[in-house]
Formats: C-alpha cells, structure tokens, sequence
C-alpha cells in the first residue's frame, strides 16, 4: 500500500473563505494551454470551542446565607472547552502532480479551477463545499447599565455589602410571591392575558439579574477553528494535531499550555487502475486529462482518551492517476466534467450534443 506522503506540517487556520473557483479558457494569452494541478489531501480539522468568561457576584459571599445555595461563580477566570470537532478532506496542490492540456485555437472549452490550481470542473461550474468561516455565536450578556438599575437609593446608602445583599436577596423573593399570586390568580388585580406574559418576562429578567449578583456571571462565546493537518502513516499510531488548553483554546503542537490532540490515520483501502473482464488494466489513450482515484483511510481523533471523531475519508495519496480522454475537448459533442478538488477525483462525466440531449461519457485511464 502508497504511504501518505510525510508530514508538511501544522497550522491553524482560523478564517478559512469559502474556495470559489476562477473560469479560464485556452487563448493566445496561455499557449492554448491550461495547466492544473493534483492535490494531496489534508484533514480539515474543524473543532467547535465555547470560550466561557466567568465573574464572581458582588454578593457570592452572602449567597449561602440569603439564598440557601452556594455560588455558581466563586472566581474570575476564562475556561475554554470543546464541544465537537469534524474532520474533513482538503486539497493541497502537489508540485509533483502539475499536468498540461494543449488546445487549439478557437477551442472554447471552459476549465474551471481553484485559485491555487486545482481542477474543479470543465464547461460546468462546480458548487462551492469548502468551509465557510464560522461566525461566533454569543450567549446573552447583562450589560453594565442593566446591573445598575437594580440598585436602589435607599441600597446606595447603605453603605454596607451585607445590607446591600439582603436588600438584593428581598427583591428576589417579593418578585418570586407576586409571580406565584399571579400564577394562582390571588393578585389583587389580574392583568390581560397580554399584559401577564409581558410582567412575567419582565419579572424573570430581573430576578435572573439579581439572583446574578449573588450566584456569578458566566458569558459564553462559540465558535469555529480550523486546524489543517497533513497526516504521514509511515508509522502508525496517535500523532498530535494540535494542543487545546482550557485558559487558551487551540493552540499549536509546541505550545505546552495546552494537553495534546491525537489523530490516528489509518489506510484500509489504496485507489486502483480498473481493469478489463481479464483483469488486465484498461490501456488508456495518448494525452488523457488525468485525475485521481483515491483511497481511503479510517480517521480518528481524541482528546484525554475520549474519541471526538471517528470516519472513513478519501485520501489522493493513497490513490492511483487515471484518466479522460482528451479527444473529447475538441469533439462535436461538449463534454461536461465535475472533479473534487480535495481528492482530484472524477466526480461525473457527460457529453451533451447538438440536440441537447445528454449522454454518458467513459473515462478512459492513463498510463500506470
């Protein structure tokens, strides 16, 4: 079995754009030739974090005493966990793996690539699957000016915490029996239905902002990182991605803050040449479009002994070049090709004619 190729190494790519790819043609400008790449594949690690900013109350002390329960928040720290991590394919243009196709003048065929020179698609547009950044995703937080109105005058001039704190803790309680006499219908006066949902919205805000003084603040940020990572298999068993602290997230391979993340590739299936009914391989034609068959490699990646991610994924270095036949670039009938750029695999291929109707094409391999 091809061993993946060595390690290329590790970076952290926080921003991935979405890969849109660029239209060109053969013309006086390029030779009437396009030039385009293979791709070795990489791991696409994307791994979902939740960054939570916790702040003690002003009144944790006190929260035992007015309460009956001990505070959520007893200190002010940053914990950062991770709460999924996905792995992908990602192309990754080998230099070894550049090919040429001539035309002639006046050939319109359209050749759709990524802006690093993979091929993606001809006379077809392909649709765009790499991964778009991820915006963060922000829990509620109660703003300074909300926590300031719940501070009376008569709180202001306590000057005292303790006072402050049982005065806090009053509010709570009288929101909390006048709820229960709506709810019950003991209230004096029995507002709307409208009316009624809009007071207990409010009445929950507030008790949720007093009862926050006591018991702490925790505002929680989610988002996205990507960690690419080329795997190298010539020696089997857990290889570090990255690192991942609590105090800082993802961080790199070297940075001992953080505890490693393992990722463990393993190949179970190599690409193959098909073959005739003989089994002899299928001889392909002079000038073929060449393009991969890739093979496969179960993935796997954990964290502290607990697995975050376990598939089966197409790798190019694991494949075999194949083949299209060229002379379809130039015959009567246009032929419409889709190709993955992160394996180089031949997705489908059709030719339509002049009557419009769509037929199957037949790739025809390389040479071995």
């Amino acid at each position: 079995m091809k061993r993946i190729i060595p390690l290329l190494g590790l970076f952290l790519a926080l921003d991935i754009a979405a890969q849109e790819t660029v239209k060109t043609t053969a013309n006086k400008f390029n030779g009437y030739g396009i030039v385009y790449s293979l791709p070795t594949t990489a791991i696409d690690l994307q791994v979902t974090t939740t960054r939570s900013v916790e702040k003690v109350g002003p009144f944790s002390k006190y929260a035992q005493k007015y309460l009956g329960v001990a505070p959520t928040v007893t200190q002010n720290r940053t914990v950062w966990t991770i709460d999924k991590v996905t792995a992908v394919p990602k192309g990754i243009p080998d230099p070894e793996q550049q090919y040429a196709i001539q035309l002639k003048s006046g050939n319109q065929t359209a050749f759709y690539l990524t802006p690093d020179g993979l091929l993606a698609g001809i006379n077809v547009k392909p649709e765009c699957n790499d991964p778009r950044p991820h915006a963060p995703k922000k829990g509620h937080k109660h703003t300074d000016e909300e926590l300031a109105q719940l501070y009376t005058e008569d709180m202001l001039l306590m000057g005292s915490t303790a006072k402050m704190a049982e005065a806090a803790a009053k509010q709570i309680y009288a929101i909390r029996e006048y709820r229960l006499d709506l709810l019950t219908g003991n209230a004096d006066v029995l507002p709307t239905d409208a009316s009624l949902k809009i007071i207990l919205r409010e009445m929950a805000r507030r008790e949720a902002l007093l009862t926050e003084l006591f018991m702490g603040s925790a505002e929680k940020e989610t988002m996205v990182k990507h960690v690419v990572y080329m795997p190298d298999t010539a020696e089997q068993g857990n290889r570090i991605a990255f690192r991942f602290s609590e105090h800082n997230g993802v961080v790199g391979t070297k940075d001992l803050s953080g505890e490693p993340v393992y990722v463990a590739v393993t190949p179970t299936r190599e690409g193959t040449v098909p073959t005739n009914a003989k089994g002899h391989t299928i001889a392909p034609s002079k000038g073929s479009l060449a393009y991969t068959i890739p093979g496969y490699a179960d993935v796997k990646v954990s964290f502290k002994g607990k697995t975050l991610f376990n598939g089966n994924l197409p790798f190019a270095q694991l494949g075999v070049v194949y083949g299209l036949d060229a002379t379809l670039l130039s015959g009567k009938n246009r032929m419409e090709a889709r190709f993955c750029p992160q394996t180089g695999a031949l997705l489908n291929v059709s030719t339509v004619g002049t009557d419009k109707t769509e037929q199957t094409g037949k790739p025809v391999p390389p040479a071995n």
